[in-house]
């Protein structure tokens, strides 16, 4: 009795060491896959802030780009208008010469 006893415990001990072992496979196979998720996760995370840097980077090269052209724009606008108010300028005085002309001309006519 004492044997079967004995054997029935090794037994239960056997098959429980059995199911612990089959239960740590599986936690270990369910911490892989955990493990090798976050490493995925974390590649893919890492692609995409690089790709996210480099858009940024584009767009920052772009805007100074833009910003460098407008403000050529604006020099050249605003040497325009300098040629103009100089021209402008210009053109006044040749009017009050003209009108100063004129008004001699009237004034010796009339007399």
């Amino acid at each position: 009795a004492r044997d079967a006893e004995a054997s029935r415990m090794l037994r239960k001990l056997s098959e429980d060491g059995e199911a612990r072992q089959e239960e740590g496979g599986k936690l270990g196979r369910a911490v892989a896959s955990i493990q090798q998720g976050l490493e995925d996760e974390s590649e893919r995370r890492l692609r995409d802030l690089r790709e996210v840097g480099q858009r940024l980077e584009a767009c920052c090269a772009g805007l100074k780009a833009e910003q460098k052209e407008r403000q050529g724009a604006v020099e050249e606008l605003s040497d325009l208008l300098l040629r103009q108010r100089s021209c402008s300028r210009e053109a006044d005085s040749e009017v009050r010469e003209f009108r100063e002309e004129v008004d001699k001309d009237r004034a010796a006519r009339a007399d």
